[in-house]
């Protein structure tokens, strides 16, 4: 079961740095990302692929 859409951006953090996958919500879209699929954090606080960046907002912790 996942976490609230209202964790922390220092629970998320975490939970990206311990290796645990983590789904952004965007509207009705879901995406997961994680390490293993070589997205970072960056000193701003977002998820970054390539070109993409994500914000750290509402996130929550795939269990």
């Amino acid at each position: 079961m996942a976490h609230s859409l209202k964790q922390t951006r220092s629970d998320i953090t975490n939970d990206f740095n311990s290796n645990k996958t983590i789904v952004c919500k965007v509207h009705d879209i879901k995406i997961e990302v994680s390490k293993d699929d070589e997205w970072i954090i960056d000193d701003s606080y977002k998820f970054v692929k390539g070109p993409t960046k994500l914000i750290i907002s509402r996130y929550e912790t795939k269990e």
